[in-house]
């Protein structure tokens, strides 16, 4: 099973895991919605819209492309967890045990 975007499967047949293609099963980032419900009732309006990476910054996540979004967008306001490293116009919230999210979502520093 492969849970990725489309962009990764449309190179699998040119990548190192071609061989793999016949046996995926391709999922579409999915969210099941059962298991992780909407916690929040109500949204920004769109011009108050805030952005979440959630993630690692290896090379292969394109981390610079996240960064030319941020220059070209500087009335949003961009953040990350994941680790420690420094991203360029982006507020870094380090490592968060999703398994305690709850105590994010109530605090008045609230990311969600």
């Amino acid at each position: 099973m492969a849970i990725t975007g489309n962009a990764w499967m449309k190179r699998l047949k040119d990548s190192p895991f071609h061989h793999w293609q016949p046996k995926i099963v391709h999922l579409d980032l999915v969210v099941d919605c059962a298991d992780f419900p909407f916690l929040k009732e109500q949204f920004n309006p769109v011009e108050k819209s805030r952005f979440l990476y959630i993630g690692r910054t290896a090379w292969y996540k394109n981390i610079s492309f996240l960064e030319s979004l941020v220059e070209k967008l500087p009335e949003k306001y961009f953040s990350w967890m994941g680790g420690s490293q420094r991203l360029k116009n982006i507020n870094g919230l380090g490592k968060l045990d999703f398994s305690k999210v709850e105590h994010i979502i109530s605090s008045k520093n609230s990311i969600f």
